[in-house]
């Protein structure tokens, strides 16, 4: 032990500098992966990774809502870590849009919609629902959101479009608190006609 702290402290310079810190956290890295190479690691996407009981693919949340002509793909991947920040995740009623657009009365519309949430239960937001909760609750609140919007007119939907947000928001908050998330914001921005 005595061998270590001496070098630490001869070349206390270069180990503490840019390209010692680098060395020794690819090192960390490396030995880290070594000894448990079964990392526990959080799905990114939005495939249920829970097969059903009788042996079928669960389906896509998003299949279902998706228009054919959408320029929005899924994107899957892995982390080992989840984000405690605020997140905000924009979402749009199209043609092209991450869901069909809005029927107000016989009109087609476009319609943009966000919302912001955080996480305020790590354990419940990575099991909750069967898989992280982000993957299941953004086409859950788009397919809640379709009959409180459609309530409206186009005209009405434009002047009131706070108060929607409001009812949304109230909707939706239960939901993600089972979660593991708080909603903390829902705004709809953009309400023009196809």
């Amino acid at each position: 032990m005595e061998f270590y702290w001496n070098y630490i402290i001869k070349n206390k310079e270069w180990l503490f500098s840019g390209g010692g810190i680098f060395a020794i956290t690819i090192s960390y890295y490396l030995v880290r992966r070594l000894f448990n190479p079964d990392i526990k690691k959080t799905e990114s996407s939005f495939k249920n990774s829970i097969p059903p009981q009788d042996g079928r693919n669960s389906p896509d949340p998003w299949e279902t809502i998706r228009p054919p002509a959408s320029r929005y793909r899924l994107v899957t991947g892995k982390a080992n870590s989840v984000s405690a920040a605020v997140q905000f995740h924009n979402y749009e009623y199209a043609l092209n849009g991450h869901a069909h657009p809005l029927n107000l009365n016989g009109v087609k519309v476009r319609c943009e919609i966000e919302f912001s949430c955080q996480i305020t239960n790590p354990m419940d937001a990575i099991s909750a629902l069967g898989e992280y909760a982000l993957n299941i609750l953004p086409p859950r609140f788009l397919m809640q959101a379709r009959p409180i919007l459609e309530k409206y007119t186009f005209t009405k939907l434009r002047k009131e479009r706070e108060k929607a947000a409001s009812q949304i928001l109230n909707l939706m908050k239960p939901q993600f608190n089972e979660a593991g998330f708080a909603l903390l914001s829902v705004t709809i921005s953009a309400v023009d006609k196809v």
